[in-house]
């Protein structure tokens, strides 16, 4: 087993070779100030994703491997110089695409860790990637402005999107992701314009739009007519990018804090929203109403969510360090609810717990 030093004490010294403060690096990762203070202080601790296995991209450019079920580091391996802000793994599931600070992507090994194509290179900190759906291409979001296409097998640069104008004071372009049907690509920027549609074969742009805060997370719906933003000061927000001018379709406004992360199920049904607040939403996709909301069991926020590839499920990162499994459900819920249970449930426990006006 590796032994490695804690994620704390890692933060806090690539902070410092960075020369940021603790407030600036808040920013850069879209999370509070108190946060980043208590992860160096190591109040808090990285979680552990519910996966066969987790990449975590550590702050020395080092991924670590766990086992998800006993929660064991198997390996680590270390594949950039600087901290590695994202993750993307190919379709087919054998190979994992990097984002770092040190202005690289590499492509990796999925097994084995052995880097298989790299460097893609820009100019400065890389912190978006993205696969296309058939994982021949790799797109790239970076500080530097720009969103770069590569071919996967070659280590080709296809395309140059110029994301924000060379004279912008605020170049920061932090996401970036390909459509479901191929056919286009979504990035997001801190500064204006702070979301833009491309063509993914051509390059061409297609439409830009601003949001408040700027846009931290951009995700298509399944079927690619929607696109989810996820803004550092604002609710998620839903957006119809069907025609040639995006249209706001409706906000998922609920939480009491900033939403972190929007997912969308893999039938397009619903979308589950994550945030400071502890809370834990399931929204209606084609309404945009909230269908109903779990208090996350560690109730010191949460930043980030994903559904099983059936729906059914659907895991939660909290900001304490876990990551919790919830069932979605009824029948499933009910059946573990009686399972474990040794008395009958409240009328109130049934409405909280099992979301329903009656018991079973």
């Amino acid at each position: 087993m590796v032994e490695a030093l804690s994620f704390g004490k890692l933060l806090k010294a690539q902070r410092r070779e960075l020369g940021l403060t603790q407030d600036e690096m808040a920013r850069r990762v879209g999370c509070a100030p108190i946060t980043v203070r208590k992860i160096e202080a190591d109040d808090l601790r990285p979680s552990v994703q519910v996966a066969e296995r987790l990449f975590v991209g550590y702050g020395t450019g080092v991924l670590l491997i766990w086992d998800s079920a006993s929660g064991q580091l198997l390996d680590q391996w270390r594949s950039h110089s600087q901290v590695i802000a994202n993750l993307a793994l190919s379709p087919d599931g054998t190979r994992l695409a990097t984002a770092s600070w040190d202005g690289t992507s590499v492509i990796m090994d999925s097994v084995t860790g052995d880097v298989l194509k790299g460097f893609f290179r820009h100019t400065d900190k890389v912190w978006g990637v993205s696969y296309s759906p058939d994982g021949k291409r790799v797109a790239t979001a970076s500080f530097d402005g720009t969103v770069r296409v590569w071919d996967a097998a070659s280590g080709k640069e296809l395309l140059l999107l110029p994301h924000t104008p060379p004279d912008s004071p605020d170049r920061q372009v932090v996401t970036v992701a390909f459509s479901p049907d191929g056919r286009r690509i979504a990035s997001g920027s801190w500064g204006p314009p702070s979301v833009a549609l491309w063509d993914a074969v051509s390059g061409e742009k297609l439409s830009s739009f601003d949001v408040v805060g700027g846009a931290n997370t951009v995700i298509f719906s399944p079927d690619s007519r929607f696109l989810a933003v996820v803004s550092p000061s604002s609710a998620a927000a839903i957006w119809d990018v069907t025609g040639r001018e995006p249209r706001l379709k409706f906000t998922l406004a609920g939480h009491t804090g900033n939403t972190t992360s929007v997912v969308y199920r893999a039938d397009g049904s619903q979308l589950a929203t994550v945030g400071w607040d502890g809370q834990i939403k399931l929204w209606d996709a084609a309404t945009g109403k909230e269908v109903f909301t779990i208090t996350a069991l560690g109730a010191k926020g949460s930043y980030a969510a994903a559904f099983s590839p059936d729906g059914n499920y659907l895991s939660v990162t909290e900001m304490g360090g876990m990551t919790q499994v919830y069932l979605l459900r009824l029948e499933e819920l009910k059946a573990l609810a009686r399972s474990r249970v040794t008395r009958s449930l409240t009328l109130e426990e049934c409405q909280q717990y099992l979301h329903t006006q009656t018991c079973p």
